[in-house]
């Protein structure tokens, strides 16, 4: 399918689809695969889908510290690079247009920011 065919993220329901399908792969992942295996997946989509959706589409549904959610999680520099990849190739399959993009922009500046807390930028 070519980027033309496949429409923008437009609705939170895009949002839930675009995380299933990441999760999905993170899980399975040999690289961050268990740094998900403490979840709850559907509260965590479903929290991550209000995440977004504050980010995206400005509805103010998502009231925590996604840096703090982070901390123990031992990250690596890998395992960021790994998450930005999967995630922006889960969004390039599924998804094309302006909010997709900003998504992906997104994703890529909150990874820099989590790994220069870290030190690991």
């Amino acid at each position: 399918m070519n980027a033309s065919s496949i429409a923008d993220i437009s609705s939170r329901a895009d949002l839930i689809d675009l995380l299933n399908e990441f999760y999905n792969k993170a899980q399975s992942d040999d690289v961050i695969g268990d740094k998900f295996s403490h979840l709850n997946m559907i509260e965590h989509t479903e929290t991550i889908a209000d995440f977004w959706d504050s980010i995206l589409f400005g509805t103010n549904r998502y009231h925590g510290d996604p840096f703090g959610k982070h901390i123990s999680l031992n990250l690596s520099t890998q395992d960021f690079d790994r998450w930005i990849f999967l995630f922006n190739e889960t969004i390039e399959n599924k998804f094309a247009g302006p909010k997709a993009d900003e998504a992906k922009f997104r994703a890529g500046t909150i990874a820099k920011v989590f790994k220069h807390k870290l030190n690991l930028a």
